[in-house]
């Protein structure tokens, strides 16, 4: 990297001094950052233009979201997996999150993205309410939608949980509420194409993929089976059909 140095604007940050980054735009268009670490900026900084890449060093290899704004800085916005793509739509899920947090009554907010037949995938806001707040699901996303940045990124639901899953730092951990949509998504769809069927659907990760069983009651039902089929070929998921 440090053949580099001098090509780029040096980005000053005060944590991990030394650390040579490099960051690889998904449209070809790379950043050497080298010396001084990265900058991560909190603040949504309206002149951004976004891209994704990947930032190597020793130990870690994330894949990330990167922004250059007018004076040549480099921020980083987020992780590229984060990102919810709804047909030609790249969706932020943390510009929605905001959305949502400017709300009275909600206290944490996490979007995610939900698998969708036609779309790929739509966002759905996991949301808790501060203490003392009610308020309904369908009523908070009619309140909360006309202040998203752009109608594609409206979710598709709100779900109210008492709480989210955060990690030992106090992280929301996403993965688990990604799994939680698609558990909520195939329910869904097991009441349309199945209605007089009650399953148990459970979703998990394996192998850096999104899986899930779909468990019947009963023997098995070959024409069931093949309607089931049928429905969730358009989905993004994995999912292993299984009768008792």
């Amino acid at each position: 990297a440090d053949r580099y140095a001098g090509s780029e604007r040096v980005l000053r940050a005060g944590e991990r001094p030394g650390l040579h980054v490099g960051v690889v735009g998904a449209r070809g268009l790379e950043h050497h950052l080298v010396h001084v670490g990265v900058l991560l900026d909190e603040a949504r900084h309206p002149a951004l233009t976004q891209t994704e890449g990947v930032l190597p060093d020793e130990h870690l290899a994330v894949a990330v979201r990167t922004g250059a704004d007018a004076a040549g800085r480099i921020h980083i916005t987020g992780r590229a997996k984060d990102v919810i793509i709804r047909g030609s739509h790249n969706i932020d899920p943390a510009l929605v999150e905001d959305a949502f947090l400017a709300h009275p009554a909600v206290a944490m907010c996490a979007v995610v993205a939900e698998p969708d037949a036609y779309a790929g995938e739509v966002p759905v806001a996991f949301v808790t309410l501060k203490p003392g707040a009610q308020m309904a699901p369908e009523d908070l996303l009619y309140a909360v939608a006309p202040t998203v940045y752009e109608r594609p990124a409206v979710p598709k639901r709100v779900v109210l949980l008492a709480g989210l899953p955060v990690t030992a730092i106090g992280k929301v951990f996403k993965p688990e509420l990604r799994l939680r949509a698609i558990e909520i998504k195939l329910q869904e769809s097991l009441r349309e194409w199945a209605p007089e069927w009650t399953a148990v659907v459970r979703a998990f990760e394996k192998d850096g993929r999104q899986r899930a069983v779909i468990q019947l009651p009963g023997p098995r039902d070959a024409a069931l089976h093949e309607r089931l089929l049928h429905g969730l070929a358009a989905m993004a998921v994995d999912v292993d059909i299984r009768f008792n």
